[in-house]
C-alpha cells in the first residue's frame, strides 16, 4: 500500500480535475464563490442527482460521493456517519441552508444522518478539507452543506415510493406577489431487514416530518425562514461486552425528535456589499432503551443549541471578503445529569484576492470560551493558473475542534480541564479544467494534537495523522459522461491501534447516459480496500474489501417523473460496521407527480 501511495505522489503536482462546472456559485463558500475560485475540493448534487440515485436518507445519497465513506449500524439505517478522505466523523460539519447541525447529547457531538431524508432537497454541497476559518468547531475533515428547496420549483408535489423504504410525500407551494409559502410532510417506513448478521428479527425503521419553508422579498430587502420537525424510531440490537458481539434483541430502540429553526435577513447595500443574519435554534429529545446487565432501562437525552451570525460581504475589483461574528450557546441534561451550558463567541474573516494572475486566499478565525480560553485558527491559500484550463494549487490551515459538554460535564468521566483539539493540513492539488475532459489530483496530509479520548475519563493524549491522495476525472461526450474517482489512504496508527473503518483505497467509476431527452441511464461501480473495526475494549478485526455495481433509470413525462434503483446487482456481502448486515440485491421504485 505504501509503494502505490508514493509512487503516485509525483501526479499531484500536475493534475486535479474540477468536481462541479466552473459556472457553479458554492454557497457554502459565504462569499457566492464559483467552483473555480475555491481553494477546496468541492462536488454538489443536484435535485435531480438525488432523484435519480433513488436514496432517501441523506446518508445514503453521500455514500455515494467519490472520497466520502459511510458507517451505519443497520441495513436500511441506524447510527449513520460520515467520513471525509479517512477524517473521522467527528471532524465531518453537518450544515443545514449553512448553519450548524450536531446533537449536544452524543458525546462527540456527531449527528445522525439517518434521521434526515431528501425530500424538500434543493442541492448538497461538499466541502474537502479543512473548513475551521469559515464555520468554526468540527470542520477540520470538511463540511457537507443540506440546502433545502427556496423556489426553485415552483410546483408542488406528490411522491411515492416503494422497495427499501415504504414512503409517501406531501408538498404544496403558494405564491404570493413577492413571497412564497412551502409546506411539506412525509412519512417513511420499512420494517422487512434484520440488522445484525444471522439475525431473524425484523428491525423497524421510521422517519416522519413536517417543513415550513416561507420566502420575501423587497427591493433590497430578503428574508428566508425554515422550520423543521422530524421524529424518527430505529429499532436496535445489543451488543454483549462478553462476546464482543452484536445480538438479536426485540426491545431496544432509539428514538428522537428534532426541531429545527432558521431565521435568515439578507439586505443588499449595493451589488457589491450586503448585510446578513442568520439567527437558528435547535432541540434534541432523545430516548435510548438499552440492556444493562440484565435490566432493560430507558434513557431520556435532552439538548438544545441557540446560534446568532452577523456577517458582511463586499467585492471590489479582484477582492472578495466577509467579515463575521458568530455567537452561540448548547445545553445538554439526561436523567443523571442536571442542566449544563456552554457558550463560545467567535469572530472571522476571510478574502479572495486576485494579484499577477495568482488567486489568494487569507484567513483567519478568533475564538473565545470561559472554560477553554482564547484560540486563533488561521488559513492562506494560492491558485496559479498556467493556461486557460491548467492549473494548480496549495493551501495551508489550521483549525481547532471544541470539546463537547458531555466530555466536560459528564458524571462518567467528565473532565472540565479539557483543551481543544487542533489540527494543520497541508494540501497541494493541480489539474485541468475543460469542458470535454477535466482530471486531476490532490495531495492531503493532516495531523491532529491534542486528540480527546477516553481513559476512566475523558483527556487530552492522542495524536493522528491522515494523509493520502485523490485522483478524479471526468469525460463528456455528447449525450454520456464517465467519472473516475480513486482515493488512496495512509494512516497512522494510535496509540498502537489502526484507525477503524477508514479504507485503504476506495474507487469509483460511474457512467451516465441520456438516451433520449427524457431518459437517464447510470451505471455506478464502486471497490472499497480492507477497513478496520473495534472488537471490545483492546481488540481489532479487519472487514474486508467489496464491491459494488449499482443502476438507476429515470424517466420525465409531462406532469412528473418515474425512478428505478437496483442496488448491489451482484448481491454482494459486506460490512460497513463489524456485526451489522448490509443489504443484497434490491429495488427502490419512486414516482413524482408534479401539479
Amino acid at each position: 500500500m505504501k509503494r502505490i501511495f508514493f509512487l503516485v505522489i509525483a501526479s499531484s503536482i500536475y493534475g486535479h480535475a474540477a468536481e462541479v462546472e466552473t459556472s457553479n456559485i458554492i454557497i457554502t463558500s459565504k462569499q457566492n464563490l464559483k467552483s473555480s475560485e475555491l481553494q477546496s475540493d468541492s462536488l454538489v448534487l443536484t435535485s435531480e442527482d438525488l432523484d435519480l440515485l433513488g436514496v432517501t436518507t441523506v446518508a445514503g445519497a453521500l455514500a455515494s460521493i467519490p472520497g466520502l465513506e459511510l458507517s451505519q449500524t443497520g441495513a436500511l439505517a441506524g447510527e449513520s456517519s460520515i467520513f471525509i478522505r479517512g477524517m473521522g466523523s467527528a471532524y465531518t460539519l453537518i450544515l443545514i441552508d449553512g448553519i450548524k447541525v450536531f446533537d449536544p447529547t452524543t458525546p462527540n457531538r456527531s449527528f445522525n444522518l439517518s434521521i434526515l431524508n431528501t425530500l424538500n432537497v434543493e442541492r448538497i454541497e461538499v466541502l474537502k478539507g479543512n473548513q475551521s476559518v469559515l464555520y468554526g468547531s468540527d470542520a477540520i475533515g470538511g463540511v457537507i452543506n443540506i440546502i433545502t428547496q427556496k423556489g426553485q420549483n415552483p410546483k408542488s408535489y406528490v411522491k411515492a415510493g416503494l422497495g427499501n423504504f415504504e414512503l409517501l410525500a406531501i408538498n404544496k407551494k403558494v405564491q404570493l406577489s413577492n413571497s412564497l409559502l412551502s409546506l411539506s410532510g412525509y412519512s417513511q417506513q420499512a420494517s422487512g431487514e434484520n440488522d445484525v448478521e444471522d439475525g431473524s428479527e425484523k428491525d423497524n425503521k421510521s422517519l416522519k416530518g413536517f417543513d415550513l419553508t416561507y420566502l420575501w422579498s423587497a427591493d433590497k430587502l430578503s428574508t428566508e425562514t425554515l422550520y423543521k420537525k422530524t421524529h424518527s424510531y430505529f429499532d436496535v440490537d445489543h451488543y454483549n461486552s462478553t462476546t464482543n458481539s452484536t445480538e438479536d434483541d426485540d426491545y431496544l430502540y432509539n428514538e428522537t425528535d428534532h426541531e429545527f429553526f432558521h431565521q435568515r435577513i439578507n439586505y443588499e447595500f449595493t451589488k457589491l456589499n450586503s448585510l446578513t443574519i442568520d439567527l437558528s435554534h435547535q432541540k434534541f429529545n432523545r430516548w435510548n432503551k438499552f440492556l444493562y446487565n440484565t435490566t432493560y432501562t430507558t434513557y431520556n437525552y435532552k439538548g438544545d443549541i441557540n446560534a446568532l451570525e452577523v456577517r458582511y460581504n463586499e467585492f471590489w475589483n479582484n477582492n472578495k471578503f466577509v467579515l463575521g461574528l458568530n455567537a452561540s450557546s448548547e445545553r445538554y441534561q439526561d436523567d443523571s445529569t442536571s442542566s449544563e451550558y456552554i457558550g463560545i463567541l467567535e469572530a472571522f474573516y476571510n478574502q479572495q484576492t486576485v494579484l499577477n494572475g495568482i488567486h489568494y486566499e487569507i484567513g483567519t478565525r478568533g475564538i473565545s470560551n470561559e472554560d477553554f480560553g482564547e484560540h486563533l485558527i488561521t488559513a492562506i491559500g494560492a491558485k496559479k493558473y498556467l493556461t486557460h484550463s491548467i492549473y494548480t494549487r496549495a493551501s495551508h490551515k489550521t483549525g481547532f475542534k471544541a470539546p463537547s459538554l458531555y466530555q466536560q460535564k459528564s458524571p462518567t468521566g467528565g473532565n472540565e480541564n479539557l483543551t481543544p483539539e487542533r489540527s494543520e493540513t497541508i494540501e497541494l492539488s493541480g489539474g485541468v479544467e475543460d469542458k470535454i475532459w477535466s482530471y486531476g489530483s490532490t495531495l492531503f496530509y493532516t495531523e491532529v494534537n491534542n486528540q480527546i479520548s477516553y481513559s476512566n475519563k475523558y483527556i487530552n493524549d492522542d495524536f493522528s495523522i491522515t494523509r493520502g491522495i485523490e485522483l478524479f476525472s471526468e469525460y463528456k461526450w455528447q449525450f454520456m459522461s464517465l467519472q473516475s474517482n480513486l482515493t488512496l489512504l495512509n494512516l497512522e496508527k494510535v496509540n498502537g491501534k489502526e484507525q477503524t473503518r477508514r479504507p485503504e483505497y476506495s474507487m469509483t467509476q460511474a457512467v451516465n447516459w441520456n438516451i433520449f431527452k427524457e431518459d437517464l441511464l447510470s451505471i455506478r461501480w464502486k471497490a472499497v480496500g480492507r477497513r478496520f473495526d473495534s472488537k471490545g475494549t483492546t481488540e481489532q478485526v479487519e472487514l474486508h474489501r467489496y464491491d459494488l455495481v449499482d443502476l438507476s433509470y429515470s424517466h420525465k413525462f409531462e406532469v412528473g417523473k418515474v425512478n428505478f434503483q437496483l442496488n448491489n446487482i451482484f448481491d454482494q456481502s459486506y460490512e460497513l460496521a463489524r456485526g451489522y448486515r448490509t443489504l443484497g440485491t434490491n429495488l427502490q421504485v419512486d414516482l413524482i407527480y408534479n401539479y
